[in-house]
């Protein structure tokens, strides 16, 4: 369906008639769909159930049965309102359609990408959807539906080990989460790791594969909103930089374990003062359950620590060994000023990032 600019909206409309034989539609019904005198349509013509209708602004409408139009095409017209109030479509030229098309088609796709942006932009920061397609075998079973061995190749060789993790493995996860589009435009090639081209490949599988939707169960949507997860992120982070904030999200895939949600924050801050930065990290396990860390990096060495665990176990545990903790970031160069380990979730901080009005991208029409 193509359309101009206006509300989508569902539902069949009063039949229409061309060429000023008959009202094309009630005057309630134009002012519902958005049109003004004047103003270039299109329309996808289409059979349904033997009758011959057009799709205008998400609506079906029917149209005459002598009508000119055929299944399948897509028709230009103009909106006309008469002076005694009847609403007609008066089809224009072809050349004319072309023109009018592809500026209907450019300014419909900018509308989209600003809708689009705005959408992402105050989008939550949990990336729930792709914390599950993350979880170890998740998509195996749409994998092995597929028949895409190479694919499932790469995907498995994104993800992490936890025995083997090191912090080179952190940085490339990062250069990875950040995107295709950064590399490109420093005049690099994208890493094959990038999850969002990965999912992204696997949801255009999807789209032209036989599996039904029921096989599906719904995991071509959960794709599409692991790409948004991912998306989001990367908007924030862009967002923030304008602001002289630092702002990242990310998840980090593991072959043999559950995927951690990882935080890196640092606030505007004035040259005379020492820069803070945060990292907050959230997982949940088998073996450890639902924990999250709060790490504040102070200056160039001091590190205060905060933990919040559900299980007791754990937590005493930690208790237990948070000299060894100590000993192994002196060994790092940091000292640890501070380990609080508390035994329940972690409360939501009352002052999150929010987007601020710098560096937003404004939807502005005359």
């Amino acid at each position: 369906m193509i359309n101009g600019d206006g509300a989508h909206l569902s539902g069949k409309a009063n039949p229409i008639y061309l060429e000023g034989k008959q009202p094309i539609i009630s005057e309630t019904t134009a002012k519902q769909l958005g049109l003004r005198d004047g103003q270039i349509v299109q329309a996808l013509v289409q059979t349904q159930a033997g009758q011959l209708s057009i799709f205008l602004k998400g609506r079906q409408i029917e149209l005459p049965k002598d009508s000119q139009w055929k299944s399948g095409e897509i028709v230009t017209a103009q909106v006309k309102v008469s002076s005694n109030g009847v609403w007609t479509l008066q089809p224009i030229s072809t050349e004319i359609g072309k023109t009018q098309k592809t500026d209907l088609l450019l300014t419909t796709n900018l509308d989209q990408s600003i809708s689009k942006l705005s959408t992402l932009l105050f989008k939550p920061s949990a990336q729930i959807a792709l914390t599950n397609l993350f979880q170890p075998g998740f998509l195996d079973s749409l994998f092995k539906a597929l028949n895409i061995p190479q694919l499932r190749a790469r995907w498995d060789a994104s993800k992490l080990s936890m025995p083997k993790l090191t912090g080179k493995d952190i940085k490339q996860a990062i250069k990875n989460a950040t995107g295709g589009e950064r590399l490109l435009s420093e005049g690099a090639n994208p890493t094959k790791a990038d999850p969002k081209q990965l999912i992204a490949q696997l949801l255009n599988l999807t789209r032209f594969s036989n599996i039904s939707e029921n096989d599906l169960k719904g995991m071509d949507t959960l794709l599409r909103q692991g790409i948004d997860d991912l998306e989001a992120a990367q908007l924030h982070a862009v967002q923030s930089q304008v602001q002289n904030e630092l702002m990242l999200t990310l998840v980090l895939p593991f072959k043999d374990f559950q995927p951690i949600e990882l935080t890196f924050r640092r606030p505007p801050t004035k040259s005379s003062e020492e820069p803070m930065f945060t990292v907050n990290i959230h997982s949940k396990s088998q073996e450890f359950g639902e924990l999250w860390l709060k790490t504040e990096l102070k200056g160039t060495g001091n590190v205060d620590l905060v933990m919040w665990a559900r299980r007791e176990d754990i937590v005493q545990e930690a208790r237990a060994k948070s000299s060894l903790l100590g000993d192994q970031l002196i060994k790092e160069g940091l000292l640890m000023q501070s380990f609080d380990i508390i035994h329940g979730p972690r409360e939501i901080p009352s002052r999150e990032w929010v987007a601020s009005g710098r560096g937003m991208i404004l939807d502005l029409k005359a």
